[in-house]
Parts: C-alpha cells; structure tokens; sequence
C-alpha cells in the first residue's frame, strides 16, 4: 500500500506498477486536509470494470413544523417576493413573535430541503415553492 499527501492527481497505474494492490487492483490511501482542517484518510481504488459505483440515496426529508416554522411560513406568504433573512427577523419582531437567529436559520434551512421553500443564492431571499394556501 503506498501512503502519499498530495495535491496532484493520484495515477493508479504508476502505484499498480511500484506494487501497491488490493486484490489484484491498484490501490492508493491518500490522507486529504479539509479547507476547514480536518484531516481524512481516503483508500482509492481502480475498478475492475467500468460499471459506475453505486451512490445511495440521500434519506427522505422530513419535516415537522414547529412554532416557529409556522410564523415564517405566514410572514412569507403574507410577503409580496423574496425575503432575506435580516427582513424576515425584523417582520417576526413586528408581530411580537420572538425566534433566535439561530432557530431561524434552522427552519428556513430545513424548509428549503423540504422543498417548501426556495433560496436561490445569497441575498436572493426566500419564498414559497408552492402557492400561498387559499385562506
């Protein structure tokens, strides 16, 4: 097995000719350094075929709404376009209906993998996916 840090392409086929194999195949661990540090070791490996690698399927979203998601949800369908959140903060303050920034951000960020808001880029703001529901 060949150990390398690196920041050029590995080439599998030089590490299959100095040796280094996994069952018959090239093989490689290369230790990676995150942009925020941490260190991770990652194993390549050459496939025997050219058939793609499965990926798994990310977990269904679920979403529970919350006190909190529920007064974000009414200020934006009651909002005329997009809101950033600085806005939706100020709009929340205004009804008296007190959230952390914190608890804020989770909601919309959870909404928005839910699929029942959209945020299409910073300071883009968000807004419903779907129609305001008829009241």
């Amino acid at each position: 097995m060949c150990l390398m840090t690196t920041s050029a392409p590995v080439d599998l086929a030089a590490l299959w000719h100095a040796g280094a194999t996994l069952g018959g195949l090239p093989v490689a661990s290369v230790r990676v350094t995150l942009a925020n540090g941490a260190v991770v070791r990652v194993r390549l490996a050459a496939a025997d075929s050219a058939c793609p690698v499965p990926v798994a399927a990310p977990p269904p979203t679920t979403f529970r709404p919350n006190p909190c998601s529920r007064d974000v949800l009414a200020i934006l369908e009651a909002a005329e376009g997009p809101l950033v959140l600085p806005d939706i903060r100020q709009r929340l303050e205004n009804r008296e209906q007190l959230h952390g920034e914190s608890t804020v951000r989770k909601v919309l960020a959870a909404m928005v993998r839910a699929g029942i808001l959209t945020n299409p880029g910073h300071r883009a703001g968000y807004s419903l996916a779907r129609p305001p529901s008829a009241t």
